[in-house]
């Protein structure tokens, strides 16, 4: 998945670009090129002037391009003083924290790299997030 990252000078750019192409094909690539780098760069831009050829504007919105960011992976470690341990996997920092909050209840200690239930019956450590991270300050 490819998420733009585009101004809204940009989108109105893109908008000319995209209308230009289904009227005006006799453009070459290198000028609609230097064109669209003009726009882009808010130099001299002509609004009633086609900017691109087809070619060129799906090179514009390539460059444009951000990738989506990776999904994270959030490992919430359960251990309990009677030897319990279970591993549980979370892709959002709101799920790791609600269970958080359920495997040690609403009054927990956090420590330096891990939390202990009030009772000290259950501890729990992160791998791919900080308890800070999760809303809770320690």
């Amino acid at each position: 998945m490819v998420f733009l990252a585009l101004t809204p000078e940009d989108f109105e750019i893109l908008a000319r670009v995209m209308d230009s192409v289904t009227d005006e094909r006799y453009m070459e690539a290198a000028s609609a090129d230097a064109r669209i780098m003009a726009a882009v760069g808010r130099v001299d831009f002509n609004v009633g002037e086609p900017i691109a050829s087809e070619k060129v504007a799906r090179e514009f919105l390539v460059e444009r391009s951000v990738p989506a960011p990776a999904p994270r992976k959030i490992v919430v470690r359960y251990s309990a003083i009677d030897r319990y341990r279970k591993n549980y996997r979370f892709p959002t920092l709101e799920g790791a924290a609600k269970r958080v909050r359920e495997l040690l209840g609403d009054y927990f200690d956090i420590g330096s790299s891990y939390a202990v239930s009030g009772d000290g019956v259950g501890k729990v450590t992160l791998e791919g997030a900080t308890f800070a991270e999760l809303g809770f300050e320690g």
